[in-house]
């Protein structure tokens, strides 16, 4: 798979942060898109991604 354009979610990116191997070797070569509410998603505190949000 080298050379292909790959539109990845917000998870994929996520197990790539994690050094998953498996992932990191899926998307080598390729070209990678990730949306823009990806980007945001991956920006926000986890707490606030993962609905974990404490409220009082």
């Amino acid at each position: 798979m080298n050379g292909n354009k790959l539109f990845v979610d917000t998870n994929i990116c996520i197990y790539l942060l994690n050094d998953d191997h498996v992932v990191a070797d899926l998307l080598n070569g390729n070209q990678i898109y990730i949306s823009f509410i990806t980007e945001i998603e991956l920006c926000l505190p986890q707490q606030q991604c993962f609905g974990q949000t404490n409220f009082g």
